[in-house]
């Protein structure tokens, strides 16, 4: 879920700790620098917008159109040799049940809006009028499994734990995707965003834990006794 308001501060008040950079150099600097091959771990479920793109999502879905974003995206990636290990979440846990039906009902809300407009001869605005094909977020594991031929976890609950200590257990170079927790978590140096990705030239925004720390006066240690007083 994240840690509420982390995320803005370290875009908006905290510019030491929030700084472009490229994936690519990032990856072939890394692998001058150890002689090993960049692993990055990507928290799967926060790309399904970025990857989707602008295709038109009305009909049910365009999935061709997705599988070759995802594969174009693979390719860029593979061009600095760098392995990727995907992460998808599960079922929604008990206690966050009730927040999911609220979003549900309010997404149905949202599907109902955008077909009157189509009722009345309107065109939908690309960003403002979108809504996530039904089926995507199970399918995609299967596009990333069976086409892509990576290696697939989903977990039992939330990824966003299992993520943070893969990288650290394995020593990923990494880790893809929006979520302030990453920040918090005491794992992988480079946390890279999936929602600044540029898809074709890998420019993204990092998030730098330890800048935060300094700026903040704390240790790296202190990060999550932090978030749970935020």
């Amino acid at each position: 879920m994240g840690v509420r308001g982390l995320q803005s501060f370290l875009e908006s008040h905290c510019g030491q700790a929030c700084y472009s950079v490229n994936i690519g150099k990032v990856a072939d600097e890394y692998q001058r620098r150890t002689s090993k091959t960049p692993l990055i771990v990507i928290d799967g479920m926060s790309c399904l917008r970025k990857l989707y793109g602008k295709l038109n999502w009305i009909c049910g879905g365009q999935w061709k159109g997705y599988i070759e974003h995802f594969q174009d995206f693979y390719k860029s990636l593979k061009a600095h040799n760098i392995k990727v290990i995907f992460f998808f979440d599960g079922n929604t846990p008990e206690r966050k049940r009730e927040t999911w039906t609220h979003r549900r009902r309010e997404n149905l809300k949202d599907v109902t809006t955008y077909f009157n407009i189509i009722r009345t001869n309107k065109e939908l605005e690309h960003g403002k009028h979108f809504f996530l094909p039904t089926g995507l977020a199970a399918f995609t594991p299967l596009i990333v499994k069976d086409i892509l031929e990576c290696e697939v976890y989903t977990c039992m609950e939330e990824c966003d734990k299992a993520v943070a200590e893969y990288a650290k257990k394995y020593g990923a170079m990494g880790i893809l995707g929006q979520d302030s927790d990453y920040v918090i978590y005491n794992t992988a140096h480079y946390y890279f965003s999936i929602n600044h990705l540029n898809l074709e030239t890998l420019d993204t925004i990092m998030y730098d834990r330890n800048a935060l720390s300094r700026h903040l006066h704390l240790s790296v240690d202190q990060l999550p006794v932090l978030s749970c007083l935020i």
